[in-house]
């Protein structure tokens, strides 16, 4: 069974995942904003939220995070890009995730974003949590909402 553990962001973390982001991300990011995997990271990271990094036996997994859409509104933008490793240990990820979601619905009722319409397991996954969606082209926009 993997360690996965959640914390806090650093610089190495961001390097290791752009370095080996998983083929489905990487063009997800290309195919929805242009971006290269280390620029899909550090325009993510650049806005104000929290982001934490999915450590799968001390290896950076996933960074994944929620920027607030406003202060008032109880709703975030919800993101994450990874590995490989989230493939090959998707099973404990689901089963972990299920619980970061629900520390996030605390703070935030309503986490939305899209999805790459050909971003199946992000879509499988998301699914699983509960999301609703509506598609538009490339896009799956999602809402996860808290139950």
């Amino acid at each position: 069974m993997v360690d996965i553990r959640f914390v806090p962001v650093e610089d190495w973390h961001v390097a290791h995942v752009a370095e080996h982001m998983r083929t489905e991300d990487a063009k997800e990011v290309m195919a929805m904003g242009g971006y290269t995997p280390r620029a899909a990271l550090n325009h993510s990271l650049g806005h104000p939220g929290d982001a934490w990094t999915a450590l799968f036996d001390g290896e950076p997994a996933a960074i994944f995070g929620v920027i607030p859409v406003s202060i008032i509104g109880g709703t975030a933008i919800a993101w994450l890009l990874g590995t490989d490793a989230l493939v090959t240990h998707w099973r404990a990820f689901a089963r972990r995730s299920r619980d970061v979601v629900a520390g996030l619905h605390t703070r935030y009722p309503v986490l939305a974003n899209a999805a790459y319409i050909e971003s199946t397991l992000s879509l499988r996954w998301l699914r699983w949590l509960g999301a609703r969606f509506d598609i538009h082209g490339k896009e799956a926009r999602f809402l996860l909402c808290a139950q």
